[in-house]
């Protein structure tokens, strides 16, 4: 009786079986073993890969960049607040039919500043974590969206106009739900960090038109 002796090839993972007397080889074809990879057997594994690729992106800011952003932001608010507190005793203001649930004026300033803040925050986020091509559209909205926050105290303040402010701010809130939609997939951080702002803004434009229809 001929002995058979298994000859195995792990690199093919196949098996030939050959006889001792010389008879041919018959070769026996298996199926390749697949082993699951580290995603399929921690699905943690992929977040942590997306998380270090994340903090290898992330930029360092430079004194140029911040004071760039703090800069912007500041001129909006100081321009807005020179352009507001003497219109807060003028005689018309103060005779405007303004309703019951506006808030108090010290309230105003301090809301701001902290939604000021959360602006430049953002703003700094973006330019630490975002992409190089998603930079440049992104900052012109932010700076289109400054422009058109300092444009309303103008116009409901200086231009004395609710009508007109009413529709501009319309503008601004659909600006910066813009902002806030195209910042999401650069940093969710920024892109949360607007959305006091977009809320504040949704109130604002109520009691913009709020004063129009009582005026």
């Amino acid at each position: 009786m001929a002995m058979l002796v298994p000859v195995i090839d792990t690199s093919l993972m196949n098996v030939s079986v050959s006889s001792v007397v010389g008879r041919r080889p018959t070769r026996i074809l298996l199926a390749p073993v697949s082993f699951p990879s580290d995603d399929a057997r921690d699905p943690k594994a992929g977040d942590r890969t997306r998380m270090t690729l994340d903090e290898k992106r992330a930029r360092a800011i430079t004194a140029r960049d911040a004071a760039l952003i703090l800069g912007a932001v500041a001129a909006t608010a100081g321009l807005g607040a020179r352009a507001t507190t003497p219109a807060l005793s003028s005689r018309w203001y103060r005779r405007l039919d303004k309703p019951s649930w506006q808030p108090p004026g010290p309230v105003f300033g301090p809301v701001w500043t902290v939604i000021y803040a959360l602006t430049a925050a953002s703003m700094m986020t973006v330019r630490r974590n975002g992409p190089d091509e998603a930079q440049r559209p992104l900052f012109v909205l932010f700076g289109s969206n400054l422009a058109l926050n300092l444009a309303w105290t103008l116009i409901f303040f200086r231009g004395r106009s609710p009508l007109a402010a009413g529709i501009e701010i319309l503008v601004l809130e659909g600006a910066t739900v813009a902002l806030i939609v195209r910042a999401w997939p650069v940093s969710r951080l920024a892109a949360l960090l607007l959305v006091p702002y977009a809320l504040w803004l949704a109130f604002a434009t109520a009691l913009t038109w709020a004063i129009w229809a009582r005026n």
